[in-house]
């Protein structure tokens, strides 16, 4: 009987993290440490600077901060009230961690207990073997997530982008975590997303609304629609169709991942959705073939969906073109509908091509692709020379052994045998040496592109890499050739960022440094990532007629990566920062 009395507890472990005034005492506390961002926030938005007059208007958030830490703790949830750097070092303990703080739109800085603690400090404090789904809601920024996510990428990252009160998030946590305790088969995430959709249709919702008169906006009249896809495919093969939900700002993103997915997107129709689409609405997409041909295409499916989660999301079809198809393009037909309901269709062409003559490769000559691993050939290369070093040994030590002290030989042997040995030292101290070093990357470019340079810098720093450029170097006695291709071999990874200039050409080698370093970085077998701005021939014609010969240079150069390389483009700093994030965490990840 007493078992339908017990109270309902969380089925995860729950760590609340309290970085905000929550009571007069911890409001006042934060005030004083005079660089609380929080409180200078409140000012702007109640539009005062009276430090009591603030509180007044504050008190009742501070209660409901209270009453949800109060609600989490009965729930079974552990609270810190008072997060500092230090609680970071716990989050490994937890399954779901969540976070209020307070994030500064225009710094690189979230506030806990009044003082700035910047985003890199805070994300090296999280355990590398964090495991948790972490809530960012309440300090939300689109920079700090991914940099969290490279330090801990087995976790799961959670930020709501939406313009809302703090008072809302509390309200939203609250029933999260009730929700949790009653379906303890939902994730967080899961149970999220159920809040986030009965708020606006809920009828009991009146005291949310009315505590968020100036927040609430959860749903978009602005998303776009966006298909990608080949212009042209062969009969016999398949082709890729994309079809990329977004918002309109994103359109840059949009691009670089169709062209992750396919080398050979290009972008085919785009069109604005003029029905209000919320988080948690379920988007079907359904694809067919236009101008019939059943026997002509196939589809892996010709429905499929997904749930908007407030960020870009996408759907990947299939279609399988007959070796016998006898249509000259395939005119693909989306049907979008939100909910059940109809949204919208769109159309799209991909042209139909011959295929080619399939014997052609008897009359090629075979292929011989070699694996090469750089460090099981170093470890070949140290076990030959230490061979041969301890046989050279054995031989100087036999030829000591007879000779006289006094012989003129003898001083000479002895000094090749000192040398020989401290050879085996060095290379067998080299070898037990720890392999947990941080790694090096490379960074080459021109001297313009030196704003880009920092945003892979940044990319590197957050992916806990060492950034070897430049600008880091300080003086040296090397000539500056010597000293680059020094540190090039020296690197671990390569990135290279082209652009329209060429820049400055050495004289003995004819080549400028920045292609110098990575014909050093190609013939070492270092892992290389190249980059290169999308606007780059319209740069170049700015600097015709005046240096004719160093575009014609660059545009060799970028023409042959083009070419025998997997390149990426970019268009701007976010862009770049968004390439190089991923492929940084991917070659660190395969090289640890």
């Amino acid at each position: 009987m007493f078992g339908l009395f017990k109270k309902k507890k969380l089925p995860k472990k729950v760590l609340l993290l309290c970085a905000i005034p929550y009571d007069k005492e911890s409001f006042i506390t934060s005030y004083k440490t005079g660089e609380s961002d929080f409180i200078r926030s409140l000012a702007n938005l109640y539009g005062t600077d009276s430090i009591s007059e603030i509180w007044e208007r504050y008190a009742q958030t501070a209660a409901l901060l209270r009453q949800t830490m109060q609600s989490a703790s009965k729930l079974g949830a552990t609270i810190i009230e008072h997060t500092s750097i230090d609680s970071f070092s716990r989050l490994n303990e937890y399954d779901i961690i969540i976070l209020i703080a307070h994030h500064s739109d225009n710094s690189d800085e979230i506030e806990l207990q009044g003082h700035l603690v910047s985003t890199k400090n805070l994300i090296q404090a999280i355990p590398l073997d964090t495991n948790a789904i972490i809530d960012m809601t309440s300090c939300y920024s689109a920079f700090l997530l991914p940099k969290i996510k490279a330090r801990i990428p087995q976790s799961t990252i959670i930020g709501i982008d939406i313009a809302t009160s703090l008072p809302l998030r509390l309200i939203l946590l609250e029933e999260t975590l009730q929700l949790l305790c009653k379906k303890s088969n939902l994730s967080y995430k899961e149970a999220l997303v159920e809040t986030l959709r009965k708020i606006p249709s809920a009828p009991d919702s009146s005291s949310i609304k009315e505590q968020t008169k100036e927040s609430v906006k959860l749903g978009s009249n602005k998303l776009k629609s966006t298909i990608y896809a080949p212009n042209e495919a062969r009969k016999g093969d398949e082709f890729m169709v994309s079809v990329f939900l977004h918002k309109p700002e994103e359109s840059e993103e949009v691009e670089l991942m169709a062209k992750v997915l396919d080398d050979n997107a290009t972008l085919r129709n785009s069109k604005s959705l003029n029905v209000k689409i919320a988080k948690g609405d379920k988007i079907d997409f359904q694809l067919s073939c236009a101008a019939g041909g059943s026997s002509d295409f196939s589809f892996d499916e010709n429905k499929k969906g997904l749930i908007w989660d407030n960020e870009m999301s996408s759907v990947e079809f299939c279609v399988s073109i007959s070796p016998n198809c006898t249509k000259k393009a395939f005119i693909g037909k989306l049907k979008i509908a939100v909910n059940k309901a109809p949204a919208g269709e769109m159309l799209f062409k991909t042209d139909i091509i011959e295929q080619t003559n399939l014997n052609i490769k008897k009359e090629c000559a075979e292929l011989h692709f070699i694996s090469y691993n750089p460090i099981e050939e170093q470890k070949n290369s140290e076990e030959e020379l230490l061979f041969k070093l301890k046989g050279q040994e054995t031989n100087l030590q036999e030829r000591l052994s007879s000779l006289n002290p006094t012989d003129s030989l003898y001083a000479q042997t002895q000094l090749d045998l000192n040398v020989c040995k401290k050879c085996i030292d060095l290379i067998s101290e080299s070898r037990s040496t720890p392999k947990n070093r941080m790694l090096k990357v490379f960074i080459s470019s021109t001297s313009d592109l030196k704003p880009f340079r920092q945003v892979v810098r940044d990319q590197i720093e957050s992916c806990e890499m060492y950034p070897d450029m430049y600008e880091l170097w300080g003086q040296g006695n090397d000539y500056p050739r010597d000293m680059c291709c020094r540190h090039v071999l020296d690197s671990d990874i390569f990135v290279c960022l082209l652009g329209a200039k060429y820049g400055y050409v050495e004289p003995a080698w004819g080549m400028s440094m920045t292609e110098i370093e990575f014909r050093v970085a190609l013939k070492s077998g270092k892992p290389i990532l190249v980059y290169i701005h999308n606007q780059y021939k319209e740069e170049m014609k700015k600097l015709l007629p005046e240096n004719t010969i160093a575009v014609e240079l660059q545009n060799k150069l970028i023409d042959e990566l083009r070419e025998k390389r997997m390149v990426g483009f970019f268009s701007s700093e976010m862009s770049l920062a968004l390439l190089s994030i991923a492929e940084l965490s991917t070659l660190k990840h395969k090289i640890s």
